[in-house]
């Protein structure tokens, strides 16, 4: 089977030799059309590390922008609990100073149906422990309005999109970063198995969403914009997710029923990135483990 190379780093940011192997990226039949093989796997030590890792290149892509392009960068935040952990490590030196976070416009992948300060809110979350914090001015934040009705509100959503974010392929937006969780039942955003990928919702770059269990309603992304995306970051920390890691790295078990195996870049310039824990990739078969 053939070898994908990965970066690994330690508690204090080193690289190391471990690779995973596995997968079957050269056998990719007429069944797997429009399903993804992971992008490029960066493994890290913990959340900790995973967190200062998200910093860097957040970085690193800003300045790309900013210098060579010389407009603003355009982000979409997911929500939940690995976020929490990032937002807080963005928020203190070094990141606090060395990201140009002024050239930064944010928006989010998803949203909860209820206010901007009820606890549950994505919004609220990275307002408190990263927005705030930075002294983000409102100008830069373009929120997703749970407390509004759902279908008005991703209509509004999606011409916001339109009058702010660059326009790609096809007349979809194109956010220069995408973040994405991932969940033990193998969503992301809120795209949840069974009701993500329904016509005409899989061409709506924004919709509402039911999540499956609670019946809570949501706002979420489409995947005609997720894919467009310059750079799609899959955050994924904790033993929890492992086994849906290793089914869609290996393309097995119940991989075809997660929605985030449909996360399939629209174009050769969208780069999908997996910025996985130690703990989150304990189910793959990793060689030189540090």
């Amino acid at each position: 089977m053939p070898q994908v190379q990965v970066s690994v780093f330690g508690r204090e940011g080193g690289t190391g030799g471990w690779a995973w192997t596995g997968g079957r990226a050269d056998a990719v039949g007429e069944e797997e059309v429009g399903r993804t093989m992971p992008g490029r796997a960066e493994l890290f030590a913990d959340a900790g590390s995973l967190a200062r890792g998200v910093g860097e290149r957040l970085r690193h892509a800003v300045r790309e922008v900013v210098d060579h392009q010389g407009r603003p960068f355009y982000l979409a935040l997911s929500g939940g609990e690995t976020p929490r952990g990032i937002f807080r490590t963005l928020a203190e030196s070094p990141f606090r100073e060395s990201i140009p976070w002024e050239r930064i416009r944010f928006f989010w992948g998803d949203e909860r149906c209820v206010g901007p300060d009820h606890p549950e809110s994505n919004f609220a979350q990275a307002k408190r422990l990263l927005l705030d914090p930075l002294g983000i001015p409102e100008g830069h934040i373009f929120r997703m309005r749970g407390e509004d009705d759902p279908e008005a509100e991703v209509l509004r959503y999606a011409t916001l999109l339109r009058e702010q974010v660059p326009i790609g392929e096809g007349g979809i937006p194109r956010m220069d970063c995408i973040w994405l969780g991932l969940g033990q039942d193998g969503h992301t955003a809120s795209l949840f198995p069974g009701n993500a990928i329904k016509p005409p919702d899989e061409e709506r770059i924004c919709h509402p969403a039911v999540h499956p269990e609670s019946g809570e309603n949501r706002l979420t992304l489409g995947l005609s914009l997720i894919k467009q995306a310059g750079e799609i970051w899959f955050l994924v920390v904790g033993a929890e997710k492992a086994e849906v890691v290793l089914d869609l790295f290996d393309r097995q078990g119940s991989y075809r029923d997660y929605p985030a195996s449909l996360v399939t870049p629209r174009n050769r310039s969208t780069r999908v990135r997996w910025l996985l824990d130690r703990e989150a990739a304990s189910g793959l078969n990793q060689e030189g483990e540090p």
